[in-house]
């Protein structure tokens, strides 16, 4: 997604480095995807043990080492703890947008730990990938993840009715968006 002659952008923020994930960040990452506060809302399974966060941590090197470079570690710097992950799950280079996607452990949650990781992204989307617009869509009923797109000046744009099914049911989605010109608007102001 990002163009590998340039390597894989590390990002930092005050308190955040995002880096490429590594193998040795399984049981950090086995934290947060075995967590069913974090799992409920998304599409793929809680992690039953460290060998499915394995094969996950394997699955994103696979991409990195084809140029891929979706998926960033959020790593705290007083700890190196790894908290969460964030990326761009889709990049429509023909429109010049991208979609984000996140996920936290549920025991950083309510330190806006997600606000500033998710500001980067943006960041690093406009003003190096040149993106005009960044979407993000949430199930209608995760209004943490409604509450860190709002602070980051996401615009709710529509409700798709049964866009997916979640646990044999049809389930309703929010999409959100954010343009270029608004994002350079709204951290000027933060």
């Amino acid at each position: 997604m990002f163009d590998s002659l340039m390597g894989f952008p590390v990002l930092s923020t005050p308190r955040l480095k995002l880096r490429k994930l590594k193998i040795s960040d399984n049981k950090d990452i086995f934290e947060c995807t075995s967590d069913i506060k974090v799992t409920q809302y998304e599409l793929w399974q809680v992690h039953k043990n460290l060998n499915e966060t394995n094969l996950f941590i394997q699955s994103v090197l696979c991409r990195y080492d084809n140029g891929v470079f979706n998926d960033w570690a959020i790593e705290l710097n007083h700890s190196k703890k790894i908290i969460g992950m964030i990326g761009f799950t889709s990049v429509n280079k023909f429109e010049s947008s991208a979609e984000v996607g996140f996920d936290l452990n549920s025991k950083y949650w309510n330190n806006g730990y997600m606000t500033e990781a998710l500001n980067a992204i943006l960041t690093y989307g406009f003003n190096y990938m040149n993106l005009s617009k960044i979407n993000a869509k949430t199930i209608a009923y995760n209004k943490r993840c409604m509450r860190v797109l709002e602070k980051c000046g996401f615009t709710y744009l529509e409700r798709l009715i049964n866009y997916i099914i979640m646990n044999g049911e049809n389930t309703d989605v929010l999409w959100y968006a954010k343009k270029a010109d608004c994002h350079n608007l709204h951290t000027s102001e933060s």
